[in-house]
């Protein structure tokens, strides 16, 4: 809502819960691309943003979240966000730890420039763009 997507024709919501199948050609007029999904739950990351990059259009918005599991600091004095970092560090909750600075990292690696990064109540919301298909090559 912050970003006026509300409106916005050509967005395509990825749910958290169920599974969608999408082929290329669904997927070549879509503006934004929602992944409710945490990434920290998501197993093979590298190789869903590797996916996603060469599927979608060049300037394709790709939002989503994560828990950022870096050390917290002070905030690691409460004791819920302790036993929460925890749990991550433990892989208890079934959640791979996630760094803003690794994340930055395997979204541009994948082709993907982050334009926003905001952290609200212990999640952090990500917004990028898709670089163009001659850059999203691998090596």
């Amino acid at each position: 809502k912050e970003l006026g997507l509300e409106r916005e024709n050509n967005l395509v919501v990825l749910s958290s819960r169920h599974h969608y199948f999408y082929d290329e050609e669904e997927l070549k007029k879509v503006s934004t691309l929602i992944n409710l999904k945490k990434l920290n739950q998501v197993k093979y990351l590298d190789e869903f943003l590797f996916t996603l990059s060469r599927v979608l259009p060049e300037n394709t918005r790709f939002l989503g979240c994560f828990t950022d599991s870096s050390p917290l600091g002070e905030s690691l004095l409460h004791p819920i966000k302790l036993l929460k970092h925890t749990a991550i560090r433990l892989d208890l909750l079934g959640e791979r730890k996630r760094t803003r600075k690794k994340v930055t990292e395997i979204l541009e690696a994948n082709g993907f420039k982050v334009t926003d990064m905001t952290e609200k109540n212990g999640v952090t919301y990500f917004c990028t763009r898709s670089k163009s298909n001659s850059v999203r090559l691998r090596a």
